[in-house]
């Protein structure tokens, strides 16, 4: 009974048929960039994001220091915090689709932003596991709602001939922060400019600014609620 539940779908999933795949065109860096910046909406968001994640990825090396230097965390305890940070943001891309499928996705982005912020807050203030476990679990919502509202963001925003070319925009416009951002966090530390707790609160700054610049509007409107 069991393999026939299974079969089932699979089976139907034979009698689908797609429509014909948009045409793949070639863009340049400049057209890319271009694709980003002709929508306003969408410009502002990017911003929001640069902001947002200069915080939050900043702060990603310095939780290992936190779990080893500060609270002294053995390699099991380590691990739980990882598994329930795994659970959370499965659990939350399911959760944000239905926000962006009912709401839009400026609440999933705004959302996310306020997650992030308040999960670098309890890494950095963190005496014991159940911080820890709140810290991971606000992190995954925040990287579910982040990640989904910017599919949701482009969607709304540009068309899908010229989607790739946003997204590709956007990847190069914060991609560098990616890279910057973690080396400075790092750096400021082992140079004993700050220390971890320090560092993490001052992460918590541009983290909680990217939501305020979330809070912008981008000219899309909520969607209205399902009857």
């Amino acid at each position: 009974m069991l393999t026939l539940v299974v079969e089932l779908p699979v089976a139907a999933a034979l009698g689908l048929r797609s429509a014909a795949p948009v045409p793949a065109r070639p863009f340049s860096a400049r057209e890319a960039f271009g694709a980003l910046t002709s929508r306003p909406g969408l410009a502002r968001l990017v911003g929001a994001q640069l902001v947002f994640g200069l915080g939050t990825i900043a702060a990603t090396p310095l939780y290992a220091l936190v779990f080893v230097d500060r609270l002294h965390l053995p390699l099991a305890d380590v691990g739980t915090v990882a598994v329930v940070g795994g659970i959370s943001t499965t659990a939350a891309y399911l959760a944000m689709g239905a926000v962006i499928d009912r709401y839009g996705h400026a609440l999933a982005l705004q959302a996310g932003a306020l997650t992030g912020a308040a999960s670098v807050a309890c890494f950095a203030l963190a005496g014991g596991i159940p911080v820890l476990w709140a810290g991971a679990i606000l992190g995954g919502v925040s990287a579910a709602g982040i990640d989904i509202g910017i599919q949701g963001a482009m969607s709304h925003h540009t068309p899908l001939a010229d989607r790739a070319a946003a997204m590709a925009g956007w990847n190069a416009a914060t991609g560098p922060r990616g890279i910057i951002a973690p080396l400075l966090a790092s750096a400021a530390v082992q140079a004993g400019l700050l220390d971890v707790t320090g560092a993490l609160l001052l992460c918590v700054v541009p983290a909680f600014l990217g939501f305020l610049l979330y809070l912008l509007p981008d000219g899309s409107r909520p969607k209205p609620k399902a009857r």
